[in-house]
C-alpha cells in the first residue's frame, strides 16, 4: 500500500517570498531591457529581508540613472515597491522623499527623518529617496541610522535610492566619486562611513522603449 507523504506547509516567510517572486516575474517581463545582474541584485537585497524572520539589516538598493533612463527608473521603483507590498499583502503606499526646494541642510535632515520614521513606524515597508545626489550632505548623513547593519531601527524596511548621474556610468567607483563631489561638505571619514552603508547593492538602470509601463 502506498501512502502519500503529507505536503509540507509553507512558513509565513516562504509565502511572503513566493508572492514577491511571482509579482517580480511580471516586472521582469515588462522591463526586459534590464540585464540579469540587475535582477539578481534586486532579488538578493529583497529576499534577505523577505525570507528572514529577524533580518540583520534593511534591504538597501541604489539605482543609478543615466541620462535618458529617468522615466524607466521612476516606473521601475514604483513597480518594485508594489511588489514588496504585494508580498506582504499590504495596500500601503511607498513613502517618497526628495530634497525640498530652498531648505537648509538642517531642515532637510529633520524632514527626511520625520518622513521615514513616521512611515516605517506605521508599518509602511518601502521608502524611496528620489535624486539622492540632491540631498544636502548633512541630510544624507542621517541615512546612516536607517541603513546600519547593527543599529537600524527598521531592519524589515526596503529602501531605494535613485541617483541621477550627469553622464553614462557603469562602474561603482564612478558613482562614488560623483556623490563624493556632491557631498563635498562632508569629511572624508563621514562620507566613507555613509557610502559603505548605502552602496552595497548598486544597480544601473537601462532605458525601456515602452512608455506605457507607468500606467500598468
Amino acid at each position: 500500500m502506498w501512502f502519500r507523504e503529507p505536503s509540507k506547509s509553507l512558513s509565513r516567510r516562504e509565502k511572503i517570498s513566493n508572492r514577491f517572486e511571482t509579482s517580480l516575474k511580471t516586472v521582469m517581463t515588462d522591463f526586459g531591457s534590464q540585464n540579469p545582474r540587475f535582477w539578481k541584485a534586486i532579488k538578493a537585497a529583497s529576499n534577505a529581508v523577505l525570507k528572514t524572520k529577524e533580518p540583520n539589516r534593511p534591504a538597501i538598493t541604489m539605482i543609478v540613472v543615466s541620462p535618458g533612463s529617468e522615466q524607466t527608473a521612476n516606473c521601475l521603483v514604483k513597480h518594485l515597491g508594489n511588489s514588496i507590498h504585494r508580498a506582504y499583502q499590504s495596500s500601503a503606499p511607498t513613502i517618497v522623499f526628495s530634497q525640498p526646494e530652498n531648505s537648509t541642510p538642517e531642515e532637510s535632515k529633520l524632514l527626511l527623518d520625520e518622513r521615514l520614521e513616521s512611515a516605517f513606524a506605521a508599518g509602511i515597508r518601502v521608502g524611496w529617496i528620489q535624486r539622492l545626489e540632491q540631498l544636502h550632505g548633512e541630510a544624507a548623513m542621517m541615512l546612516h541610522s536607517y541603513c546600519d547593519n547593527e543599529f537600524a531601527n527598521y531592519k524589515d524596511a526596503h529602501l531605494y535610492f535613485t541617483v541621477h548621474v550627469p553622464e553614462s556610468m557603469a562602474e561603482e567607483d564612478e558613482v562614488e566619486a560623483f556623490l563624493a563631489a556632491q557631498w563635498s561638505s562632508l569629511a572624508i571619514d563621514q562620507f566613507s562611513a555613509l557610502w559603505s552603508r548605502i552602496s552595497n547593492n548598486m544597480v544601473f538602470v537601462q532605458p525601456e522603449n515602452d512608455t506605457s509601463l507607468c500606467q500598468k
